[in-house]
């Protein structure tokens, strides 16, 4: 939003001193949209207590780190992109006033409106704030036209400090609300607030009139107030007024409205609507030294202290930065031939300043005027200017050479690009490099130059080097540099010095004296080089140098050492220090060809204008780099609260810390070294500002990291960022914890199991073991035996040897397997089935064949394999005969069938027997089967140790008589 806003043509910063006689040039930054601010339009410049500066635009907010704009309007939160007013409270936050009426603040990094806004505007509408602050008990000062003071307490208490009726304006600056009342009559009357120690004083304005009645202008009206000390200095519209805490002073006024207004080192720098900046001094009288921005509108002066820069802001074309007031330039609009200047020399008087197309400007250091001197010769640059302290005269070479003395120009020689030495009181050197020339001494009496006695040519010959420069030392030795390195100059001879030393084999630019024993080189390739008979050795970029490759050298009164290259200067102090100027500094380039140094000031030639340099102001200033961290990035989420450990999954594939030093004038210089853990002795390197962690290992992080523009001074307080990165739930200890009573628990559960299968199985073997005797006993039940012995018997007395033998035989080895089968608690199928043949022989035997038995397997079935309970079918087959076919007095038939389902062996017993339910009558009234008994518990233990289902069935054939004995076991094999 542009008060009175006009076009305005020209981007120069240009100074126009009010004597006539000179103009000067200041250096500046300039920056505009294209540089990354989001308006041209800039009402205030504030830097925060980290060192970010910040523009308030009618686009939105931007934050300036040095590099780089962040910019911040509706998109982020502002609900109105029209912002004047920035100021920090206490705790860090940044609060900004807009058009609106509208507060928001900016806190780790969001913006966030004032919880009270709608109040406010629900009860004064919307009015203009004129300034405003937030004490530390957060409660908010708000000076609004036509409102008085509003303040506003942390729960959202409103005040007013004076009625709706008041023509008064509060203006809040450094925690001390001034209140001008504006009323016009022939007494007015200023409060001051103090937000310290709530003090009030009341102070009478006799017959000041503030401001025409019949006037509107409500904003900018008192405006530019600047404090300092007990003097506070304020605008109402175009005068400048003081006030000391007990009376007001009227100053100066001006053709237009005052903006800005700051005072530094005596001087006054104000900011006018349309009209610039001015600079006056501060007393009396009072007077206009410069004035420049012309026609800008400037709306905010801030000087920053840290780097001793000025920041102005403008309503036209941005922002512009000013390094410093104490250097300045000039340019070819302040009087020089030409911007781009190959040499310089001076006196005590003068400084002549050699241009590339030939001219030759003269400043004179007592006028600091610039006057043009007229070489009628072809437009080949001055290479080299030298001052000749024995005659107090200057020779200037180009194609051809002159000498200047007194402001009187006179040609010295005609031939291609000689150079000359000034050698002792009477003489000088001549060194030709194009081709042979005869030169004798009557060669310069024609040329007018009678006071020379001697003269050197090198033996009157070429020599094919092309010297760039040369000296005379302490000990009036001549040495000569060249693009093949260093030369001394003996007997009218070239000898080179140290051929097989590489730091003196490079192009040397420049030569000086630097004590009675040491030569300066400025090369190319190895910078300054020290050059004595007792040592070598050089400064370059790795210790601090702007570049390797040196133009311009200089040496002042104290020893201290300047050099200029393409990328800027260096001064090399006695001490060891090594100071950086560049364009940030006061250059008007960073591309200097030569420097001369006099006494209090430096003359530096580049290829856009002359800068002169304050000697006395210049000093190394070590800036701290502040350091912080700016947020955590991960997939999903972004902390900007780092005050405390962020914690992460350990799942979380990349890791992006975000972190920033600050340095607005070498930014892109700054490098940062971190380490992961406190305890850490490495240090790792990068001039990203971020780091980027795949998979990060879990553990705690204690992240230390600091900055530089150097890689020497750090920042003074590095920046700390903790971050825990989860373990896995099972390597977390609680999981562990669980995990190991778990497996003792599991441990102690198994133990008791097993020792309870241990006695289990113990138990079932006794039983087992039981039950074969049980078994054994059943299978020879005596009456078995008794009747198969009088079956033998029956035979011998009937004299039947052989179905006795046979009848014994058998009998035999039906005990025999019977015995053996007994022994083990399981038997294979086939064994089983091998005894039932042998025990059916025998009963066919004694009861005349009139048993019929069939046997009927599944094919798949390996009866040798396949493992049973012992004596599982046997006591059934006996159960069948003796409980189901004797019974009925008929031939009797068994049937066998074996058959496997699944995991499980199938046995089926069926005879044509009277039935097991007649049976079962006739057993009830005789005895109870043992052997049934003892088999059902067998085959449930069986089934119990492979922990399996089974099952035994006994039933009827059919309805009246016949047996079917249905087993299911386990199918186990071998």
């Amino acid at each position: 939003m542009i008060f009175d806003k006009h076009n305005f043509f020209g981007l120069l910063l240009y100074l126009l001193s009010f004597n006539p006689a000179f103009s000067i040039t200041y250096s500046s930054h300039h920056y505009s949209v294209e540089n990354g601010l989001p308006s041209s339009e800039v009402y205030t410049v504030f830097k925060d207590s980290k060192g970010f500066i910040w523009f308030c635009t009618d686009r939105g907010v931007a934050r300036y780190n040095g590099a780089d704009f962040e910019i911040f309007n509706k998109k982020n939160g502002l609900l109105d992109n029209v912002v004047f007013y920035a100021m920090e409270d206490e705790s860090g936050r940044i609060w900004f006033a807009t058009y609106s009426g509208q507060i928001f603040y900016y806190n780790e990094g969001k913006i966030q409106p004032y919880a009270f806004n709608e109040k406010i505007k629900a009860e004064f509408g919307l009015i203009l704030i004129e300034s405003f602050y937030v004490d530390k008990a957060q409660t908010v000062y708000i000076s609004r036209h036509g409102f008085g003071l509003i303040k506003i307490d942390k729960q959202g208490q409103i005040t007013l400090k004076s009625d709706r009726t008041t023509n008064s304006i509060y203006l809040i600056e450094n925690k001390v609300i001034k209140v001008i009342n504006e009323r016009i009559g022939s007494s007015t009357k200023s409060l001051t607030f103090n937000l310290k120690n709530g003090s009030k004083s009341i102070l009478e304005i006799p017959n000041l009139v503030l401001i025409n009645s019949n006037k509107s202008y409500w904003k900018s009206i008192i405006k530019g107030i600047h404090q300092e000390g007990a003097l506070t200095t304020f605008s109402i519209w175009n005068k400048l007024y003081s006030f000391d805490g007990s009376k007001i002073e009227f100053l100066k006024e001006f053709d237009e409205r005052i903006l800005a207004i700051n005072k530094l080192k005596g001087k006054y720098y104000i900011g006018l609507a349309n009209g610039g900046l001015v600079v006056m001094n501060s007393q009396k009288p009072f007077q206009i030294l410069t004035k420049y921005f012309n026609d800008y509108s400037i709306c905010d002066i801030f000087y920053d202290r840290k780097y001793d820069g000025f920041w102005f802001s403008t309503l036209e074309n941005g922002v512009y930065y000013i390094s410093n007031f104490d250097h300045f330039s000039y340019t070819k609009n302040d009087g020089l031939q030409t911007n781009n200047l190959t040499s310089i020399n001076g006196s005590d008087d003068v400084v002549l300043i050699g241009g590339l197309n030939g001219t030759l400007s003269v400043l004179n250091l007592k006028n600091n005027r610039i006057s043009k001197v007229d070489i009628k010769s072809n437009k080949t640059a001055i290479n080299k200017i030298i001052y000749d302290q024995y005659k107090n005269r200057f020779i200037i070479f180009k194609y051809n050479s002159f000498i200047y003395n007194q402001g009187k120009l006179t040609s010295l020689f005609d031939y291609s690009q000689p150079f000359i030495l000034p050698y002792g009181k009477d003489s000088l050197i001549t060194l030709f490099n194009n081709k042979e020339i005869p030169i004798k001494q009557k060669a310069f009496r024609d040329l007018h130059i009678k006071d020379l006695s001697e003269y050197g040519v090198l033996n009157n010959t070429i020599h094919y080097i092309r010297t760039t420069d040369a000296i005379q030392t302490a000990d009036n030795r001549i040495l000569i540099g060249s693009q093949l390195g260093i030369y001394e100059l003996i007997n009218r001879n070239l000898n080179k010095l140290y051929p097989e030393n590489e730091l003196l084999n490079s192009r040397v630019k420049k030569l000086a004296n630097y004590d009675k024993k040491t030569i300066l080189l400025a090369t190319k390739g190895n910078g300054l080089v020290f050059f004595s008979d007792s040592s070598i050795y050089n400064i370059d970029a790795k210790k601090g140098l702007l570049s390797n490759d040196i133009n311009a050298l200089a040496v002042d009164e104290n020893r201290d050492i300047w050099l200029g290259s393409s990328n800027g200067l260096n001064i090399i102090q006695t001490s060891g220090e090594i100071i950086t100027i560049t364009e940030r500094e006061g250059l008007i380039s960073n591309e200097i060809n030569d420097i001369y140094v006099g006494k209090n000031k430096a003359y530096i030639a580049t290829k856009k204008g002359l800068t002169v340099l304050d000697k006395r102001v210049i000093k190394k200033k070590l800036y701290d780099v502040p350091v912080y961290f700016k947020n955590v990035k991960l997939q999903d989420t972004t902390y900007y609260k780092l005050d405390t450990v962020i914690s992460i999954g350990y799942n979380e594939p990349l890791i992006d810390i975000s972190f920033i030093g600050i340095d607005l004038q070498h930014a892109k210089d700054i490098v940062y070294k971190y380490k992961l853990n406190a305890d850490s002795k490495e240090w790792t390197y990068t001039k990203r500002s971020n780091l980027l962690f795949p998979d990060l290992a879990s553990g705690t992080y204690s992240i230390e990291l600091y900055a530089s523009t150097n890689g020497i001074n750090w920042s003074s307080k590095p920046a700390l960022l903790k971050i825990s990165v989860l373990f896995p739930f099972w390597e977390t200890v609680s999981f562990k914890l669980i995990v190991g009573l778990t497996i003792l628990i599991c441990l102690v559960l198994l133990y008791y199991y097993l020792l309870r299968k241990v006695k289990n199985t113990e138990a079932i073997k006794r039983q087992i073991q039981s039950l074969k005797i049980e078994a054994l006993n059943a299978q020879m039940n005596p009456h078995f035996i008794f009747n198969s012995l009088n079956s033998i018997q029956s035979f011998i007395i009937n004299n039947d040897r052989k179905a006795s033998n046979k009848y014994l035989s058998m009998f035999a080895q039906l005990m025999r397997k019977t015995l053996a089968n007994s022994q083990e608690p399981t038997i294979s199928l086939q064994k089983e089935l091998d005894l039932i043949k042998i025990y059916l022989e025998l009963e066919n035997l004694r009861f005349n064949n009139q048993i019929e038995t069939i046997i009927e397997k599944e094919p798949s079935i390996h009866a040798t394999n396949v493992l049973i309970p012992t004596l599982l079918i046997q006591p059934l087959i006996e159960n069948a005969i003796w409980h189901g076919i004797r019974p009925k007095n008929e031939k009797g038939k068994i049937c066998i069938r074996i058959k496997k389902v699944e995991k499980y062996l199938f046995l089926f017993i069926e005879d044509n027997g009277i039935g097991i339910l007649k049976s079962m009558e006739k057993s009830r009234l005789n005895h109870e089967s043992k052997g049934t008994k003892l088999l059902t518990n067998r085959i449930e233990l069986f089934a119990g140790f492979y922990h399996m289902q089974h099952d035994f069935k006994v039933k009827n054939a059919t309805d009246k008589e016949g047996t079917i004995v249905e087993i299911k076991i386990p199918f186990i094999e071998k």
